[in-house]
């Protein structure tokens, strides 16, 4: 084999193997949950700016429950 055509079967053969697949899933993994977590917590600030603002009340969890029947 050339030693060009070894070095493309040697790149190739490292950007396809498990590892690597393995770390960029587990990558997207942390940087969709990374987003998910941010959106909550923008998502709570607005909540509780609107319960400051009086836009919105609270209610006792229990009473959620009891309504849900859980």
């Amino acid at each position: 084999m050339k030693p060009i055509a070894k070095s493309v079967d040697d790149v190739f053969g490292i950007l396809h193997s498990p590892s690597i697949t393995s770390r960029s899933i587990e990558d997207m993994d942390n940087a969709i949950r990374r987003r998910i977590d941010e959106a909550w917590a923008e998502e709570a600030e607005r909540r509780i700016d609107a319960y400051d603002a009086g836009r919105i009340s609270a209610r006792p969890a229990e009473d959620i429950m009891r309504d849900l029947k859980l």
